[in-house]
């Protein structure tokens, strides 16, 4: 599922307790010309067809992407000793596209670690979130502009997000092995699309 957007809060791709530094890269292409994007303090205007990398931070903040007219915006993952290539690991959810209620899963495939980043509308204490019946709303968010997020270790099987009011959120998972050097030996990650 793919949806163009004007608005975007990107997740952090953060892997703690790793050797290497991870980061996480966005890459925009414009559907129409004339298309200003706006990231951070970098500002481009792009014609249709037209792709722009915007930013790879070495930091755990989400990102804010705003764009005047629709856009795909795709997140990337890279480690420091390959700074010229990303993988590929979801495009991200435009926010008028954010929902109330998502189920997922994560594989028990021996030695992988999950997490999930959920990107919320709205600040706490105005909305609860539950993950699989607990409420994340004692849990430390993190804010940036009207916009609320967490990342949580999830183990495998399978998961339910869901809001009791009426803010929205996306949610993201990344999964990463490590290795016994304590570098990464895989990682990937998935956005959840909205059911129906």
């Amino acid at each position: 599922i793919i949806h163009y957007g004007r608005e975007f809060f990107a997740p952090a791709v953060e892997i703690p307790d790793v050797k290497e530094a991870t980061a996480y890269g966005l890459r925009v292409l414009a559907s129409e010309d004339n298309t200003e994007v706006i990231c951070e303090d970098l500002t481009v205007e792009l014609q249709a067809g037209e792709t722009q990398k915007l930013d790879f931070s070495w930091n755990d903040e989400a990102t804010m992407v705003l764009c005047s007219k629709d856009c795909l915006l795709l997140q990337y993952s890279l480690v420091q000793s390959d700074e010229n290539h990303g993988n590929y690991l979801y495009d991200v959810i435009p926010t008028d596209h954010f929902y109330k209620a998502a189920y997922f899963s994560t594989d028990d495939y021996p030695g992988n670690q999950h997490y999930v980043s959920i990107m919320a509308s709205g600040l706490p204490p105005n909305f609860d979130i539950l993950l699989d019946g607990v409420s994340l709303g004692e849990k430390t968010w993190k804010f940036s502009r009207n916009y609320s997020y967490i990342d949580i270790y999830l183990g495998e099987g399978q998961h339910y997000v869901e809001t009791t009011g009426d803010k929205t959120f996306a949610v993201y998972v990344f999964c990463h092995t490590p290795a016994a050097d304590g570098t990464t030996e895989g990682a990937y990650g998935y956005s959840i699309w909205p059911q129906g």
